[in-house]
């Protein structure tokens, strides 16, 4: 083929597209005790009088706005090695550096950037670690998220372990990433203190990095490895195997209780009690539960993502309402896989799905609120506006939407298929597509394996709020549900879901709509200050209350600036119940047929 000038001008112009997308990062950061990483980004500048850069406003797995920019400080912008370039902040997340007329090929922009949260998802800088997601730390050039990514950490310590998926180059201070949406879901850690572990199955190797204070011996150890092994054995066996060469479990161990995992493609950045790790019983029996969480995220949203970020967008919001698929169907598939591989036996499986449909049954919003719009709603979460009679989880309400499809579609298809089947074909025809799953993507993928129409129960119980037939769903399985009033005792007789004792009264943070408090005229931040004519403090309010059920109360409250009454007639109109899933005593062949496909393992012998 003839090397033309037109040729040439194309490939040119071709080049420039492909360089105004490429990133190069610089990271030092200044004495560990300051908590400051020092940032340079270098990039092209687009065309016109201005480039703009950006730090993302939120990150994937945490679907609300953040405040990352409230980190940032000492800005600066040149162009070359010294011209100073002037800027501005346009919107809270976004600088412009103003280049006007002059020929300037490339922009670095310099920050500070101040690391000091101890989570999943943060960035912290300590005297023995380095740790960053560079989701929250890392601007970007808003629109050009495709190109090659480089990171280099000219002070990085050699000596340090290193726990990240980014690709390390032959210089082992500098790191690469194919795209700006990799580097963003690569957490990383660099520290003195590292455990790693390792092992492979069909092809793929299993990094395990556990950084911190680790206190466990090699039986330990072992139980750590065997217990990833299995899980992930059993979840890949789902899809036919992994969609991956390398994946890496990234544990950070910190001095106080918390169980915090997030999810990313080829790895998860997961947060536990150090005091977890002290033997191989207390090990396992922690880190089990969020591990096989953040594993079926691989699938469940990493690839199997809805359409509506399908790509991310790390400027606005992006509304979905799938989180009840992403999130609770991944916590329903959390305990079926952790009883598929024997580390939950059926009483622990089925207590806690039990707890699932005991929380939501007893819960005023799931009346009012339903799965689909409590996940497009995710984004006001933190709002202090929010309705506290309103606030249900999509995690606990999708997590029993995934055991009533998985049921129904074993069910209706006599037991020849699941919801395993349903996964399959999500990824088959979306992320194996390279596209994002619909709105209606889920109905469409149980309407096409079972061969019947899903409208008419999505629209009564993902879109609405009308109450299950858990007789009928159950029964095909050998299972009953068994519901009994409880008596609550006290404040929680008449409806009182959470309060405050303080000096002055009681102060109502939340109320149940269905209870006698309510229903009467008590409000949430509502402070009661006298029961019957008796001061506050100087009775039991509990035992009070316990004493005079059945009879009319009158409380002096404070609310609204100013002292008023309000009578209660003590019905308890609102009476909690227990939920508790059983296996019937003499199950058919049939029953015991679909309860045991549903519960044993997938794993090929």
């Amino acid at each position: 083929m003839k090397y033309t000038v037109a040729m040439a001008t194309l490939l040119s112009a071709m080049w420039m597209q492909i360089a105004a997308h490429t990133y190069t990062y610089t990271l030092t950061w200044l004495e560990p005790h300051t908590k400051t990483f020092v940032i340079d980004v270098k990039a092209n500048a687009d065309e016109g009088a201005y480039t703009d850069f950006a730090i993302p406003a939120w990150r994937p797995g945490r679907y609300y706005l953040q405040d990352y920019s409230a980190a940032v400080s000492n800005f600066s912008a040149k162009s070359g090695a010294k011209t100073q370039l002037n800027w501005r902040k346009i919107n809270k997340d976004t600088w412009r550096v103003f280049h006007g007329d002059q020929e300037v090929d490339d922009i670095t922009i310099s920050y500070h950037y101040f690391a000091n949260n101890q989570d999943a998802g943060s960035s912290y800088l300590s005297i023995d670690q380095v740790y960053f997601n560079p989701v929250n730390l890392f601007m970007y050039k808003p629109g050009q998220l495709d190109g090659d990514v480089e990171l280099n950490i000219p002070n990085l310590d050699l000596n340090w372990k290193r726990a990240t998926a980014l690709t390390q180059t032959d210089n082992q201070r500098v790191f690469t990433a194919k795209s700006f949406h990799e580097f963003a879901d690569s957490p990383t850690v660099f520290s003195s203190k590292m455990k790693q572990l390792s092992f492979e199955d069909q092809g793929t190797t299993i990094y395990i990095h556990v950084q911190g204070n680790y206190q466990g011996d090699e039986a330990a150890d072992q139980g750590l490895i065997e217990l990833l092994q299995t899980i992930c054995a059993e979840q890949a066996a789902i899809f036919g195997g992994y969609p991956m060469k390398e994946f890496h479990f990234i544990y950070r161990l910190l001095p106080y209780n918390i169980s915090h995992g997030v999810e990313h493609m080829y790895s998860t950045s997961i947060a536990y009690p150090e005091l977890a790790t002290r033997n191989k019983v207390a090990l396992v029996s922690k880190f089990k539960g969020t591990s096989t969480h953040e594993f079926w995220h691989v699938w469940n949203v990493k690839r199997i993502r809805p359409e509506a970020m399908w790509p991310y967008d790390y400027s606005q919001p992006q509304y979905t309402s799938l989180h009840w698929f992403t999130e609770g169907v991944t916590s329903y598939y959390t305990s079926l896989t952790l009883i598929r591989t024997q580390y939950y036996d059926q009483d622990q499986f089925l207590r806690i799905l039990s707890r699932d449909i005991q929380s939501l049954e007893n819960n005023y919003a799931t009346k009012v609120v339903s799965p689909s719009q409590m996940s497009f709603d995710s984004w006001l979460s933190r709002s202090p506006y929010g309705m506290a009679h309103t606030n249900v989880s999509y995690y606990s309400a999708g997590s029993r939407l995934g055991l009533i499809l998985d049921l129904r579609i074993r069910a209706q298809t006599k037991g020849e298929k699941s919801l395993d089947d349903v996964f399959r074909y999500l990824y088959k025809t979306y992320y194996a597509q390279d596209k994002g799953v619909p709105e209606d993507g889920v109905q469409d993928a149980i309407e096409s394996i079972t061969g019947e129409s899903w409208k008419d129960f999505f629209d009564k119980h993902v879109h609405g709020t009308e109450s299950l037939d858990y007789k009928k769903i159950l029964k095909p399985f050998g299972l009953e549900l068994t519901i009994a009033e409880t008596e609550e005792p006290g404040t929680r007789g008449i409806g009182i879901i959470s309060a405050e004792n303080t000096s002055q009264g009681l102060y109502i943070k939340r109320l149940h709509r269905s209870g006698d408090a309510f229903l009467d005229g008590l409000a949430e931040g509502n402070l009661i200050l006298e029961i019957d004519g008796q001061s506050f403090g100087r009775i039991d309010f509990d035992d009070y209350l316990n004493q005079n059920k059945g009879k009319n109360i009158e409380l002096q409250v404070f609310a609204d600036g100013e002292i008023r009454t309000v009578n209660i007639a003590y019905n308890g109109r609102f009476v909690p119940s227990t939920y508790e899933l059983k296996r019937v005593k003499k199950p058919s062949k049939k029953q015991e047929s679909l309860f045991l496909d549903w519960v044993s393992s997938k794993v090929k012998s």
